[in-house]
């Protein structure tokens, strides 16, 4: 995490956000972070979310696959 972000907060990148199935995704303009949203503000994500969000991202990336995407 940048200085920046310590002091400002993270700034998402609105237009890089994704959808995987479950949860709003995107990274922070400035460090890199991965942010999740939750309820009206963009929050750095936990370990666990970020385990899940791969286990997501896997699963959409089989279907599309298989659905010939």
């Amino acid at each position: 995490m940048s200085i920046s972000c310590n002091i400002l907060g993270h700034q998402p990148d609105r237009g890089g956000a994704r959808h995987d199935g479950e949860d709003h995704w995107t990274r922070c303009r400035r460090c890199g972070t991965g942010l999740i949203r939750a309820e009206s503000k963009w929050r750095a994500a936990s370990a666990d979310e970020l385990t899940a969000h791969g286990e997501n991202v896997d699963a959409k990336a089989e279907l599309d696959s298989a659905a010939g995407l």
